[in-house]
């Protein structure tokens, strides 16, 4: 590096230290001197200090030679000082690249390019270009790349694993990941020659691959939104299963009232390869077309036929017979509901809503009314099952009164042949009358300690009257 320029008119000695050198001028021949030593310096001379450069391991510098512009270049570590006829550039830091890391190399002289892989530190030559580093591409059973070859323009898929460099007449194009498919997921694949390719997730074969060189994936777009005026659905993958779709349009009655009708379609797709071959827009194809059939059928019923029967009509019409023209395109229409009804005319769409008003007034009240009777009818039902169970209730209670009178009798029949058997040889009347007179003791004895009125014949309790006269 240089320190100071100044000039010598007598001849002199400088002592040089090891990082110096001097770059003498003397009538225009030029020498050097480098340290450290005791360097003379004629008179007449023009001297100029420099400083050497110092270099790391990892640091390098140009050299320029002036003559002839030819450039070298000088790697650490060192302490460079130039010849007479060189100037040495600033210092650079090596690239230093990591195990991962690659750079490319392009010779200014050739064109020709190397890549160096890490880990290294790398020194360009005065001749050459060094790129960003770049980070090579680790390639595992779900990642591959796709490269060029810039020499013969070919494409190739590299899917072995491994941390992927390309080597100097390789480009990097992109990096694939392997597609999995679903059960219910088809995918199209356009090979080189325009052919197309069906994947099929329900084929374990065919579930998982990655795109070839040449191959792309077909993508459509779909027409969407309510009214399937803009083509904004990017679909790549096919969905096999049942999926519904919503609608708009206007349509007109017999007696010239349009409508705002909403419609809901569930449908899917059964043959993609009949529908690829035939459209490339199936929900606008099914909208388009069942627009028509609808607008005919609603064209040839009034108003209020058409608000009577709405969904019948709209089925009939979407489903008429020997219509091949979903089949033709690989879908199938399960079911079309109608979702909203509405006239265009907002004075039409007042009285509308008064008539959806009143029926829904009258549905209320029929529900109301219902709803009393059955409120009603199951207090019947309670009552009824209520005096079903008191019956037998009693059926119950009649059955024990029955079974205890029946009991006691047995007991009263056993204590009166217990008694009659004890009176020996008397006549049964005899017995019967003393059974009776033991009776009605038995009852005299009840009531005597008790507060009842009871009334007695003299002949129920054998009693006589008899007039005396008293004794003097």
């Amino acid at each position: 590096m240089l320190q100071s320029t100044y000039s010598v008119w007598c001849p002199r000695w400088r002592s040089l230290p090891l990082d110096e050198m001097l770059r003498i001028e003397r009538f225009g021949v030029l020498k050097s001197e480098q340290g450290p030593r005791l360097a003379y310096i004629p008179s007449f001379s023009r001297v100029q200090v420099l400083r050497g450069v110092l270099l790391d391991a990892t640091q390098y510098v140009y050299v320029t030679n002036c003559l002839t512009g030819a450039k070298r270049i000088v790697r650490g570590p060192s302490l460079v000082f130039p010849l007479a006829f060189e100037d040495v550039g600033s210092k650079t830091n090596a690239i230093t690249i990591r195990q991962d890391e690659y750079v490319r190399i392009v010779s200014k002289d050739t064109g020709e390019t190397r890549v160096c892989v890490g880990p290294a530190a790398i020194f360009p030559e005065p001749s050459e270009n060094a790129g960003a580093v770049e980070k090579g591409i680790h390639i595992d059973k779900n990642t591959a790349v796709l490269v060029r070859n810039l020499r013969t323009g070919e494409k190739d898929l590299i899917t072995k694993q491994q941390v992927f460099f390309p080597n100097a007449d390789q480009e990097i194009m992109e990096t694939r990941t392997r597609m999995k498919l679903e059960n219910h997921q088809v995918a199209v694949i356009k090979d080189k020659d325009g052919g197309y390719v069906y994947k099929r997730g329900a084929v374990d074969s065919e579930r998982s691959f990655f795109i070839g060189p040449y191959d792309n994936l077909v993508e459509v777009w779909w027409s969407s939104g309510l009214t399937k005026t803009e083509r904004s659905l990017k679909i790549t993958l096919f969905d096999l299963r049942p999926k519904f779709m919503w609608f708009d349009f206007e349509a007109r009655t017999k007696d010239n009232v349009e409508l705002k009708l909403g419609l809901t379609f569930f449908w899917n797709i059964v043959d993609v390869p009949v529908m690829i071959s035939v459209t490339d827009n199936a929900s606008g194809d099914i909208c388009s077309h069942s627009r028509s059939l609808v607008i005919q059928a609603v064209s040839q019923v009034s108003l209020e036929l058409f608000l009577s029967n709405f969904n019948e009509i709209v089925h009939n019409a979407v489903f008429c017979e020997g219509d091949r023209f979903y089949a033709e395109r690989g879908l199938v229409i399960n079911q079309v509901e109608v979702r909203a009804v509405a006239c265009a005319d907002s004075k039409i769409q007042k009285i509308l809503q008064d008539i959806i008003q009143e029926t829904t007034n009258k549905l209320n009240q029929m529900v109301k009314q219902e709803a009393v009777a059955e409120i009603k009818l199951k207090e019947i039902a309670s009552a009824i099952e209520v005096e079903k169970q008191r019956g037998q209730l009693l059926e119950v209670q009649k059955a024990h009164t029955q079974t205890e009178a029946e009991m006691a009798g047995k007991a009263e029949a056993q204590r009166v042949r217990a008694f009659f058997d004890g009176l020996g040889d008397l006549q049964l009347q005899e017995k019967i009358d003393l059974l009776h007179l033991l009776k009605r003791n038995e009852a005299l004895s009840e009531l005597s300690h008790g507060n009842a009125q009871v009334f007695f014949t003299p002949q129920q309790c054998n009693l006589t009257i008899e007039n005396r006269p008293a004794r003097v």
